[in-house]
C-alpha cells in the first residue's frame, strides 16, 4: 500500500509546472535577447490602386533591412516600391520602430543612400496640411515626408508622435490566445513617402488623388 500524501503529490506537480513555466519565459526572453524581434511594417498599396498615371517601375533598393543588433533593433526598414510619372519618380518605404521617439526617418536612414536626405530642410504645406523635408538624396535635390495610420503627414520624430502607434495589446490576453507577445508594448510606423518632385505631395488636383490613395490603401500592423 502507497503511503504517498496526495496532499505532497499535488504541490510537487505544482512546482513541476511552475518551474518549466519560468524555463520556458527565461527561454523566450533568451531568444529576444539573441534573436531580437523586428517591429511589424506596414504594407503598401499595390500599383493598381496607385492613380493614373502612375506606374510601377523596377525597384531601386533591395530587400527589407531590419536592424537586428542589440543597438539597432528597436527601428526595421522594408522595401521600396517605386513608380514613375514621366520624369517624375515616388518611392514608397515602410518603416517601424518599437520606440515612438525612435521613429525619425532621418534617422533610421542613415545608412541607405538612396534614402538618406542630406541638409533637409523642413515645410509645411498649408493646403496638404503636412510637414515635408526637401534636402539632397545622391546629389539630386528631393522631398520626404511619412504617411501615418492617422493619415497625417510628417516627417520628424515628434511630428509623427502621437499618430503611428498601433493599438497596445494586453499582454495577459494575447499569452491566453497560446502566444508570447513580441513585447508588451505598441509598435509605432510610418510609410515614408520620397520623391523629386514638389508637386507629388503639394496638395491641388496633380497629388490630391495619389495622398487619398496612399491614405486609403496602405495596410497597417495590428
Amino acid at each position: 500500500m502507497s503511503n504517498s500524501n496526495p496532499a505532497q503529490l499535488e504541490r510537487a506537480q505544482q512546482r513541476f509546472w511552475l518551474a518549466a513555466l519560468a524555463a520556458g519565459v527565461g527561454l523566450a526572453t533568451l531568444h529576444l535577447v539573441v534573436f531580437p524581434q523586428s517591429p511589424p511594417l506596414p504594407l503598401p498599396p499595390a500599383s493598381a490602386l496607385l492613380p493614373q498615371p502612375w506606374q510601377a517601375a523596377a525597384a531601386s533598393l533591395g530587400p527589407a533591412t531590419k536592424h537586428t543588433s542589440l543597438l539597432q533593433r528597436n527601428v526595421a526598414i522594408g522595401p521600396s516600391k517605386r513608380f514613375t510619372h514621366g520624369r517624375d519618380w515616388l518611392l514608397l518605404t515602410p518603416l517601424a520602430s518599437w520606440q515612438e521617439a525612435a521613429l525619425d526617418p532621418a534617422a533610421i536612414t542613415t545608412t541607405i543612400p538612396a534614402l538618406h536626405l542630406q541638409q533637409a530642410q523642413l515645410q509645411t504645406l498649408s493646403q496638404a496640411k503636412q510637414q515635408i523635408a526637401r534636402g539632397r538624396i545622391q546629389g539630386q535635390t528631393s522631398y520626404q515626408t511619412c504617411l501615418t495610420r492617422t493619415g497625417a503627414f510628417a516627417y520628424t520624430a515628434a511630428g509623427l508622435g502621437g499618430t503611428s502607434g498601433a493599438p497596445n495589446l494586453d499582454f495577459l490576453r494575447t499569452l491566453l490566445r497560446g502566444r508570447l507577445p513580441p513585447l508588451p508594448r505598441p509598435s509605432y510606423s510610418c510609410l515614408l513617402v520620397t520623391t523629386n518632385s514638389l508637386q507629388t505631395l503639394a496638395g491641388g488636383a496633380n497629388s490630391n488623388p495619389l495622398l487619398l490613395a496612399l491614405a486609403s490603401h496602405t495596410q497597417w500592423p495590428r
